[in-house]
């Protein structure tokens, strides 16, 4: 196929619209990896809440055994000891115990918890990163394949003496020219390249503009 035929321009469309299409769907998936990413990281933050709320009740648990077995060492003091008083100290520190046990596997649990749902907003988070990484670049291909699809003008500027190519009104290429009498007019003019048929053949058309009067 040759370059800038009909068929050829043909191809440059049919692989734009399939890198455009790309781009969409590249961008409904970010879209989408970046609202579960921010799912994933709101289930998580009431678990960190959780596991600080278990670890004060865990303290005041282990206060209140503190407390206990100072009521114990108490009651079980030559002036103050009484069959009585030391069952209901012996009672109390039990009861501590097992508040502390409770409240220290509730804080295991808690934490084991919030580790699994802050690695899953991480993965999340990943996925989201990378799903606009595809975003970014399917976006890219589809813009590169549609200036393709442009037609390619170039612009000889006998005012700053520099030729510029444009394709779809991006820049491809530039660089400086030396115009034979540059300081005389010279008109400007217009070439339209109509038909491409081979190296060698191309039909033009070209408009002249010149001051009137």
């Amino acid at each position: 196929v040759s370059p800038g035929s009909a068929k050829h321009v043909q191809i440059l469309k049919s692989i734009a619209a399939a890198k455009t299409a790309e781009a969409e769907a590249a961008t409904k998936k970010a879209a989408g990896a970046k609202q579960a990413a921010a799912r994933k990281s709101a289930e998580a933050a009431p678990t960190v809440r959780m596991v600080r709320a278990a670890e004060a009740n865990h303290a005041k648990a282990e206060e209140a055994l503190k407390g206990a077995e100072r009521q114990l060492e108490k009651a079980n003091a030559p002036e103050s000891s009484s069959p009585e008083g030391v069952k209901q100290a012996e009672l109390a520190k039990e009861k501590a115990v097992a508040k502390v046990a409770e409240t220290q596997a509730q804080v295991q649990a808690a934490g084991l918890q919030a580790q699994a749902r802050m690695e899953a907003a991480e993965r999340a988070s990943e996925e989201a990163k990378a799903a606009e990484a595809m975003r970014d670049a399917a976006v890219e291909a589809a813009e590169e394949a549609t200036r393709k699809t442009s037609p390619v003008s170039v612009f000889i500027s006998r005012k700053t003496q520099r030729l510029y190519i444009r394709q779809g009104y991006q820049p491809v290429f530039e660089s400086p020219v030396t115009i034979r009498d540059a300081d005389k007019p010279t008109g400007s003019y217009v070439f339209t390249a109509l038909s491409y048929f081979n190296h060698a053949e191309v039909r033009w058309s070209v408009v002249s503009m010149y001051k009137s009067g």
